[in-house]
């Protein structure tokens, strides 16, 4: 039996005007860390967009990763030893270093599916609006170096704005959402791969979910930007799955499937 805890969406940055989850915070990890090895915690996944690869000094995502690596490297020793999956901000890790995008956990008749969750958001399933996602990305950097990191930080701030409440209203936020788009595309994977369980990230919304119809449980282990730190923690002995958030080194439960 085996307890597993899921996390995302760190988007680690390589410069301070871009760093989501801001240098100093890395003691929350840390702290993480500690909290996980003493509960008895077997296995840490990362579902996706740990690392920021969309804005930052340079042009290219691999320079930016690289960056990235040297600004963090007090915790990425931790970081080597928990599953890392790619999400849509950090994509290099799939093309380039053949990191998943998706991992499964199988144990009795439960089969949990973890996955960053962009696949299921319309505006990447499409070729062309992946293709301009990516074209979009190297334009920031051109930008950057153009008009400098402060101006188009101000301007990303306010896309991020609108972004965030897209993807929130995409998903929804309670448990009686069964005919909500995002979760309705995730439960409907899960189906056809006989899975119990899905648990995301991508939309910076933490969820807890049970679905009526199928009797799929959906999660969403949110975000750990803007001083927030929300987690999935799957309990297989008791086969339980809570959502949790992290804070000075305690962890609180929100809610319990």
């Amino acid at each position: 039996m085996s307890k597993y805890l899921i996390i995302s969406d760190l988007h680690f940055g390589a410069d301070d005007d871009v760093d989501n989850f801001k240098t100093s915070r890395i003691h929350l990890l840390e702290k993480l860390d500690k909290w996980k090895t003493r509960n008895g915690i077997s296995q840490t996944i990362i579902a996706g967009d740990i690392y920021e690869l969309w804005q930052g000094k340079g042009l290219t995502e691999n320079r930016r990763l690289k960056r990235i690596m040297k600004r963090y490297d007090r915790v990425m020793s931790r970081l080597i030893n928990w599953t890392q999956l790619s999400g849509n901000h950090d994509w290099l890790l799939h093309t380039k270093y053949h990191t998943p995008e998706e991992y499964i956990i199988e144990e009795d008749d439960v089969k949990i599916v973890i996955m960053h969750g962009h696949q299921f958001d319309s505006f990447f399933t499409s070729k062309p609006a992946t293709f301009m996602s990516r074209v979009a990305t190297e334009a920031w950097g051109l930008l950057e170096k153009a008009i400098g990191t402060k101006k188009t930080s101000k301007i990303l701030t306010r896309i991020e704005g609108w972004w965030e409440r897209r993807k929130l209203k995409k998903q929804g936020n309670g448990r009686d959402n069964d005919e909500n788009e995002y979760v309705k595309k995730a439960i409907k994977y899960a189906k056809k791969y006989n899975a119990t369980h899905i648990i995301l990230g991508h939309t910076h919304g933490p969820m807890l979910h049970l679905d009526k119809r199928s009797g799929l449980v959906y999660a969403n282990s949110g975000t750990w930007i803007d001083e927030k730190a929300h987690c999935i923690i799957i309990d297989t002995e008791e086969w339980s799955v809570k959502l949790c958030s992290f804070s000075n080194g305690k962890m609180k439960t929100i809610d319990t499937i």
